[in-house]
C-alpha cells in the first residue's frame, strides 16, 4: 500500500511539517539531509552529522497520527552539496541522503517499498512517474504529481525531471523526500531539490541506485518493530475474508458490490489491509486500486487509481487525466469512461477497494454513487468495496448488486487478551481485564491504548 509507506519529518520544536520521508527494505528510513537539519533547527547545508542522542520527529501518516522519534543511523548521513545551486559536482554524487532508524513503535500493517536496483538510464527519457507530497502552496493536503523524465546531470548523477503538465502541481517545498514510483511497488529515486526560478516546473531527484548504495552502508536494528494496535482481532475475521474470496472467486455473481460496515474502531481499515495481501496471493489476474484520497477531489482519486492499480494497467485513464475540458461534467464523463475502458481490456477483474467512504468530499461522493456503483451492471469484470461509517445510502438502480458484510470488531472477552498480556508482559489479572473489556465496550484501539499506559507505567511482571 503505497500511502503506508511515507513518512512525516517534523520540527521539533514546533511539531509542523518540514518534509517527507518513507520505509524502505531492512527498516532503512529514507529522507534528505537538509530534511533532517530543518527538523533540528540547523541550516539546511550544515555539513556535520547530528549528534548521537539528537533525535527528531516522524510520523506514519498512513496508519497513526502518533508522534515518535527517530535518529541518524551509523553510517547513514550524506551532507547536502555546499554549491549554491545545491546540486553535486564531480565525483561527489553521495549528498543529501539521510537514513533514519527508530527504536519506537511502528504500525503493524506497515508496508516498506522496494527500491529499483536497476540503471535509470535515456531509455526513461520522456517516461512520467509518481511523486507523494505535502507541497506548501496545497495548505498542508497530500498532492500527486506527475513528473517527466528529462534526463541524467553529468556532473551529479542525479535525474532531472519537470512536472508533466502545466497544471499540474509544481516540485516545490513539501516534496523534498518524497519517493518516486516507478510503479506502486518501485522507487526509482527521492526527491531532493528544485529550480525557484519564476515559472520553472523543473526539479531533481537522487535515482535509486545512489539510495541502495547508500543503504547497503547502513546496518540498523532490523528486529521488527512492535505494533501500535493488535493484529489479534482480526482472526475473528476469518469468516468475512472468506466471504470475500468466495465472492471473488465466482466468475459472475449477483452481488458485484460489497458494503463493508461497522462502527469506529472496529477495525475495517485493518481488516481492507490484510485482506488486500491475502487477495494479491490467491490471484495474479485480479488487479486491486486501493482509493485512500477520497477526501481530495477527483482528479487525486483518479491519480490514486492509477497509482495503484498500475501505469501499465490504466493507460487510458492515465492519457485522460492530461486532457483539458472546458467544464467539470465533460470532464468527470471522459475520466470515468477511460477508467471503465481500461477494466474491458484485463485479462481478469479489476477491485475497486474505497476505505473511509464517509470522509469523501461531496464531488467524489456523488461521483461513487451516481457514476461508479452504477457501472458493475453493464461492466462484468469489475467489483468494488466500499467501507465506510456509514457506507452510501442505496439507489434503485444498483442496490440489488450490494452484498453487506458487518465487522462488529469487539474482543469483550478477557480471555481473548490473555495473549497479549502475555506479549506485553503486563501484570494485569483476568478480573482486572474483564472491567476493561466492559468499561472500553471490547473496542481493540482503545483497549490496546489503555494496555500500553500500563505498560508504560511500569506495571508488569519484572
Amino acid at each position: 500500500m503505497t500511502k503506508d509507506i511515507l513518512i512525516h519529518v517534523c520540527d521539533n520544536v514546533s511539531n509542523s511539517f518540514v518534509g517527507m520521508a518513507f520505509l524502505v527494505e531492512n527498516y532503512h528510513i529514507l529522507t534528505c539531509a537538509h530534511v533532517v537539519n530543518l527538523a533540528l533547527g540547523r541550516q539546511e547545508k550544515t555539513q556535520e552529522p547530528p549528534e548521537e542522542n539528537h533525535s527528531i520527529k516522524i510520523k506514519f501518516i498512513g496508519i497513526s497520527s502518533e508522534m515518535v522519534s527517530a535518529k541518524v543511523s551509523k553510517n547513514g548521513w550524506y551532507p547536502c552539496s555546499q554549491n549554491t545551486d545545491g546540486l553535486p559536482r564531480g565525483n561527489n554524487s553521495m549528498c543529501d541522503i539521510a537514513i533514519l532508524e527508530s527504536n519506537n513503535l511502528t504500525p503493524s500493517n506497515f508496508q516498506s517499498g522496494k527500491l529499483y536496483r536497476g540503471k535509470l538510464n535515456s531509455e526513461y527519457e520522456g517516461k512520467q512517474f509518481l511523486i507523494n507530497g505535502y507541497p506548501e502552496k496545497s495548505g498542508g493536503s497530500e498532492r500527486l504529481a506527475h513528473i517527466t523524465y528529462i534526463g541524467m546531470l553529468s556532473e551529479s548523477k542525479w535525474i532531472q525531471v519537470e512536472t508533466a503538465n502545466a497544471t499540474g502541481h509544481p516540485i516545490q517545498p513539501g516534496y523534498s523526500g518524497a519517493p518516486v514510483f516507478k510503479s506502486i511497488d518501485s522507487i526509482i529515486g527521492m526527491v531532493a531539490s528544485y529550480d525557484n526560478t519564476e515559472n520553472s516546473r523543473e526539479g531533481f531527484i537522487i535515482p535509486s541506485d545512489l539510495l541502495v548504495k547508500a543503504c547497503d552502508g547502513v546496518s540498523v536494528n532490523k528486529k521488527k518493530p512492535r505494533n501500535i494496535y493488535p493484529k489479534y482481532g482480526l482472526a475473528n475475521y476469518g469468516n468475512e475474508q472468506d466471504q470475500i474470496k468466495d465472492w471473488l472467486e465466482d466468475v459472475n455473481p449477483e452481488k458485484r458490490i460489497i458494503f463493508l460496515n461497522g462502527e469506529k474502531d472496529s477495525g475495517k481499515s485493518a481488516f481492507l489491509s490484510v485482506t488486500n495481501e491475502t487477495i494479491k496471493e490467491m490471484n495474479n489476474n485480479i488487479v486491486i486500486a486501493e482509493l485512500t484520497l477520497i477526501h481530495n477531489g477527483l482528479d487525486d482519486l483518479f491519480d490514486n487509481i492509477v497509482l495503484t492499480a498500475g501505469l501499465n494497467k490504466m493507460g487510458s485513464l492515465d492519457e485522460a487525466l492530461y486532457e483539458k475540458d472546458s467544464e467539470i461534467d465533460a470532464r468527470i464523463r471522459n475520466l470515468t469512461r477511460a477508467f471503465i475502458k481500461d477494466i474491458e481490456k484485463l485479462p481478469g477483474l479489476f477491485l475497486l477497494v474505497i476505505d473511509a467512504y464517509d470522509k469523501a468530499t461531496t464531488q467524489v461522493g456523488q461521483w461513487i454513487t451516481s457514476k461508479l456503483l452504477g457501472t458493475v451492471k453493464n461492466v462484468e469484470k469489475l467489483r468494488i468495496i466500499v467501507a465506510g461509517e456509514p457506507t452510501p445510502e442505496e439507489i434503485i438502480e444498483w442496490a440489488k448488486f450490494v452484498k453487506y458484510i458487518e465487522l462488529s470488531g469487539v474482543i469483550d472477552k478477557a480471555e481473548d487478551w490473555l495473549p497479549v498480556l502475555k506479549k506485553m508482559d503486563l501484570n494485569i489479572t483476568t478480573d482486572e481485564m474483564t472491567n476493561i473489556c466492559n468499561d472500553f465496550g471490547g473496542q481493540p484501539a482503545l483497549i490496546m491504548q489503555v494496555l500500553e499506559i500500563r505498560k508504560k507505567c511500569g506495571d508488569t511482571h519484572g
